[in-house]
């Protein structure tokens, strides 16, 4: 959008009141579109400007006609008004809304708390701060704090508290929560060590209610927002001003993910009372949100996270004071998953973000994708969030897990080395290949099967394992070789390759490397001892015509070839 020097003017100006009075000309106009971009740099500016917000709710009813979304809008607008005459006339708006039939429940906030009594007052003030108080309840289970926690909420009168004799894990006092909430409330499940920030809770709601599909929202995390801003912050104040920043109208806000994480799960009601309560099989917790995220999407909802929406977390104060005790709990629950769903949830649900950089298209290009292997489609789902002009689609062989994906997108069940490809040819822009050619019979084969369904040009984006890493190397030294569940020597592989002899199938089935890059043993968290690093070192140094030690060092191969 180009605006005029006028335009520029008011929003460099966004607290003079002409600057309203030309919002209030826009909508008059009906010209929503720069209505919602100019309200967006004002929310930059003041995120707490209720004519903005009340703008907005125009926009979203008259423009998106979402007149839940309007409400909330509404909503959050008269939150932040203090003007008595403003606030009647938006009541009155809302008034109208209601009457006309919509329906927006009030969310019941579901905390539950074991200990950390600073954490858990920061984050009931944050709530109180930053949220009208008929628009949620507050539900706190304790599992048998043994700090001053429990008596600082027994003293807060607008806490629902349930106590706990003991401590009965998160997926437990979680149903209680729940159970105990206003039953037409949508939830709300949140960590004791978050911080939530100003208007977070706001577009979570707004995300709720964007689709009939969409089943649960969640917000950026710590790492997300630091990734979206590629930026470190050092401190909880950092946090919260990036959040101020952050929360505020986006015209494509809404990631599709596999499952969401609990530490901030909203989730409508109606999708609670149809699939069910968390599964009290994980115990004292861990992988209970990725099992409710299965469940919401089978009955066909999807979730989403809000990418306009953050909420800090302190990552798990209690777990985090007993590591082995987390890591033992996490290794058996994923275990209990596996054993429920049929597959491994850590293999087939997260989005491949070093492999989407290789896609350097400009974000408004209608680039055509297709992922083989594509697990739930994360990769796939995360590629269409950042070009909301592509067309994706996808190929996976797992049963249960393609069910999840097309609940998302175009994905379907095959396996790729017998079946019929049923695209059109010289259709996509890029093919995904990541950790694929290692479990093919004939991976030779697989890639002249697909050429034809490439432009001229088109990337192909592929990723191995290496088998020439130092960690391999040193165990075959010692006449080892394991299969595993999981890396380089996984028992599903079939094939292994160097960088030197992908490139060379790469080039045999018609396709030129224009890119290399590596994932590095400690990128993945493979450890090897001083000592035997050294002793490595110097034995490859001793062996005429070895490859560059840096091919030792590599964990995978990353490549990206054009089709020529």
């Amino acid at each position: 959008m180009c605006y005029e020097d006028e335009d520029a003017d008011m929003i460099d100006n966004v607290h003079q009141e002409k600057y309203h009075e030309y919002i209030a000309k826009l909508v008059e106009a009906c010209r929503w579109e720069e209505c919602f971009d100019i309200v967006k740099e004002g929310l930059k500016k003041d995120c707490r400007d209720y004519e903005l917000y009340f703008a907005l709710g125009e926009y979203y009813y008259n423009h998106n006609h979402n007149a839940e979304q309007a409400y909330l809008c509404y909503e959050n607008a008269l939150f932040y008004c203090h003007e008595e005459a403003d606030r009647e006339y938006i009541i009155n708006v809302m008034d109208e809304l209601r009457n006309s039939g919509i329906k927006v429940n009030p969310v019941s906030i579901v905390i539950v708390s074991y200990n950390s009594a600073d954490v858990m007052k920061a984050c009931i003030n944050s709530i109180r701060v930053n949220n009208m108080p008929d628009t949620y309840e507050l539900i706190v289970v304790d599992n048998a704090s043994n700090d001053e926690v429990r008596e600082w909420l027994e003293q807060q009168k607008d806490i629902r508290l349930i106590e706990n004799n003991d401590n009965m894990g998160f997926g437990y006092a979680s149903n209680q929560g729940i159970k105990a909430s206003n039953p037409d409330d949508d939830i709300f499940l949140l960590n004791n060590d978050t911080f939530v920030t100003a208007n977070a809770i706001f577009w979570l709601r707004m995300g709720l209610y964007g689709s009939n599909k969409t089943g649960a929202v969640s917000s950026l995390s710590n790492a997300d927002i630091e990734r979206k801003y590629n930026k470190h912050y050092s401190s909880l104040t950092e946090f919260i001003q990036v959040g101020e920043k952050n929360n505020i109208p986006e015209l494509n806000p809404h990631e599709k993910r596999v499952w969401l994480s609990g530490y901030a799960l909203m989730i409508k009601r109606k999708v609670i009372d149809e699939i069910g309560l968390l599964d009290l099989r994980y115990g004292m917790g861990y992988y209970e949100d990725d099992d409710i995220g299965v469940r919401i999407q089978y009955a066909g909802y999807q979730c989403i996270l809000c990418n306009n929406s953050f909420i800090f977390h302190w990552e798990s104060l209690s777990f985090n004071k007993n590591i082995d005790n987390k890591v033992k709990l996490m290794r058996q629950n994923r275990q209990v998953f596996k054993e429920k769903w049929g597959f491994d949830i850590n293999y087939y649900s997260y989005a491949r973000y070093e492999i989407i950089k290789l896609i350097e298209d400009e974000k408004d290009k209608p680039i055509k994708v297709l992922e083989i292997g594509c697990g739930c489609g994360a990769t796939l789902f995360s590629i269409e969030y950042q070009w909301p002009n592509s067309e994706v689609k996808g190929i996976e062989l797992i049963e249960n897990v393609v069910r999840i994906g097309a609940n998302n997108c175009d994905i379907i069940q095959g396996d790729i080395e017998t079946m019929n490809i049923p695209y059109e040819k010289g259709f996509f822009d890029y093919v995904i290949l990541g950790d694929v050619l290692e479990h093919l019979y004939s991976p030779d084969k697989v890639l002249e099967k697909i050429r034809p369904y490439m432009k001229k040009d088109a990337s192909l984006i592929v990723s191995v394992p290496n088998i020439m890493n130092k960690s391999v190397i040193m165990s075959l030294l010692k006449g080892e070789f394991h299969y595993e569940d999981a890396g380089i020597l996984d028992r599903t592989h079939i094939k292994f390759f160097t960088i030197k002899t992908i490139i060379e199938l790469l080039e045999k089935c018609g396709f030129k490397t224009d890119f290399v890059g590596m994932v590095s043993n400690a990128q993945v968290g493979v450890n090897i001892s001083n000592e035997e690093e050294k002793e490595f070192q110097n034995a490859v140094n001793c062996i005429s015509g070895a490859a560059h030690y840096q091919q030792f060092e590599a964990y995978q191969y990353i490549l990206r070839a054009t089709n020529i």
